[in-house]
């Protein structure tokens, strides 16, 4: 088996997460159409949802795992973890320099919060 570069990695274990995470919300989603609240759903139904709900962490924990591994920022404030699941770049997530686009501030933080953070990693540790 061939070894993958960083960026593959990276689009493999965002892409695991993605695919978990699509898979949870849509079982989540049917139940709550179903019974009107998941909450609601028998003991086995979800059990199940329980299932793709831990299936969609440990897949969420590598790619961050991964990510803190690989990358010069603290992505774990300011960034919202499903914008990181869904529209983080390989590139953004190496470079310490400015990010190709501002990323929306999580809640808590305001849009100047995020634009900082978008910029080279040096230049925020002056500011």
């Amino acid at each position: 088996m061939a070894t993958q570069s960083p960026a593959e990695r990276f689009a493999d274990l965002q892409s695991k997460a993605r695919e978990a995470y699509a898979e949870a919300y849509a079982f989540r989603a049917e139940l709550d159409r179903r019974f009107q609240s998941h909450s609601y759903a028998t003991r086995t139904l979800q059990n199940r949802l329980a299932v793709l709900d831990r299936a969609e962490r440990r897949h969420w924990d590598r790619y961050f795992k991964y990510l803190t591994a690989i990358s010069p920022r603290a992505w774990d404030q300011i960034i919202p973890c499903s914008w990181i699941r869904e529209a983080l770049t390989y590139a953004d997530a190496v470079t310490d320099g400015t990010l190709s686009v501002v990323p929306p501030a999580a809640y808590g933080y305001t849009q100047e919060d995020s634009r900082r953070f978008a910029w080279p990693v040096s230049a925020r540790r002056e500011a």
